[in-house]
């Protein structure tokens, strides 16, 4: 029995590494920031070349046919380099068209989602469990005021979540779109607001539930990876920063929140892979991993960006140095598809506590 990743998914990390860095390098993260749009295209571009978009598409409808294990990998991966733009969103709504029965739509639709010419997201608002989704549908007419729309700036369609947990699928002309203000400046949000928009029903309520718990994986697996990068950028600068002659990484406190910090990351990494393998395999208790490990990667993503950011001092939180970005990218973590206290009360409630 493997407990650690195969070299498959390994080299799967470097080439999604690589081909980010090369087209962002590190040094130049700060500035998507000022950027008028979320949306980086050599990084969007980059990643829609490697597939990432269909990845947990069948390879019958064009997709990468990946595990869900697979796909928690790639995602720690691009969490792992801050990698910008609404690349969850995009893979989310393709799983969902290639979900629907409705084989028109899926023609028609989901091969330019496969190579991200034609982008799309999920749209929930801000009830993220398909169980509050207030949407609705009406003889094809969709109606909603839904907040926290992940890259919906710039999706030319949405997979919107509706009362009852079915999911319906909205072009970019019907909807009315607002950008929000964000901390995180490389997942851009938006308010979208539907009133009698023309929708399509995509999936039913078993399909929208399936959709929403790797969502919730995903995210942890994002967070995931933030945090790695975190820990490891604060271990290299406790090295080579110097205080009285000496590198701070030899001071017994600094070396108690770096050990910390591995403290945090390091068991985390097993509750997300288990969470991915539990919903590869269908098993009873996958939606209960899920949100528990939403929950607590999005703890340990925050704490360890501020331990992080203690053991740089004031360097870390300038504008110019990364680190500000995955403490930005750790909150929107946090926050997006529901808040730690959300999924705990799901997981209580799962467990019939």
């Amino acid at each position: 029995m493997r407990f650690h990743l195969t070299d498959e998914q390994e080299d799967m990390q470097e080439v999604i590494t690589g081909a980010v860095r090369t087209a962002l390098p590190a040094d130049d993260l700060s500035a998507v920031l000022d950027a008028p749009s979320g949306m980086h295209a050599p990084v969007w571009d980059a990643i829609m070349r490697l597939g990432i978009a269909g990845m947990l598409v069948a390879e019958e409808y064009g997709g990468g046919g990946m595990s869900i294990v697979d796909a928690a990998v790639v995602m720690e991966a691009l969490g792992a380099v801050a990698a910008p733009g609404p690349f969850l969103g995009q893979v989310m709504a393709a799983y969902a068209l290639a979900a629907s029965e409705d084989h028109g739509l899926r023609q028609e639709w989901l091969p330019s989602v496969l190579t991200g010419e034609t982008k799309a997201t999920v749209a929930f608002g801000d009830s993220w469990l398909p169980s509050t989704w207030v949407a609705t549908e009406e003889y094809g007419a969709v109606n909603g005021n839904l907040g926290f729309v992940l890259g919906g700036d710039v999706a030319d369609l949405y997979v919107v979540g509706l009362r009852g947990g079915d999911l319906a699928l909205v072009e970019r002309g019907n909807a009315r779109v607002e950008e929000l203000q964000c901390v995180d400046r490389t997942r851009r949000l938006s308010r979208v607001r539907f009133a009698g928009a023309p929708g399509s029903p995509l999936c039913g309520p078993h399909a929208a539930d399936r959709l929403t718990d790797i969502a919730l994986m995903l995210v942890a697996a994002d967070a995931l990876g933030g945090a790695g990068t975190s820990f490891r950028m604060a271990c290299q600068y406790a090295t080579v920063r110097e205080q009285f002659g000496v590198p701070i990484a030899r001071f017994q406190a600094v070396k108690h929140q770096l050990a910390g910090m591995a403290i945090e990351v390091e068991p985390a990494r097993a509750l997300v892979w288990y969470a991915a393998y539990a919903l590869e395999r269908n098993f009873g208790e996958s939606a209960r991993l899920a949100s528990h490990a939403k929950a607590h990667l999005a703890d340990r993503f925050t704490s360890v960006t501020r331990s992080a950011i203690r053991v740089h001092g004031g360097i870390g939180y300038t504008w110019e140095y990364p680190l500000q970005v995955y403490y930005r990218r750790a909150l929107f973590d946090h926050a997006y598809l529901g808040e730690p206290t959300v999924h705990r009360e799901r997981v209580a409630s799962l467990s019939s506590w």
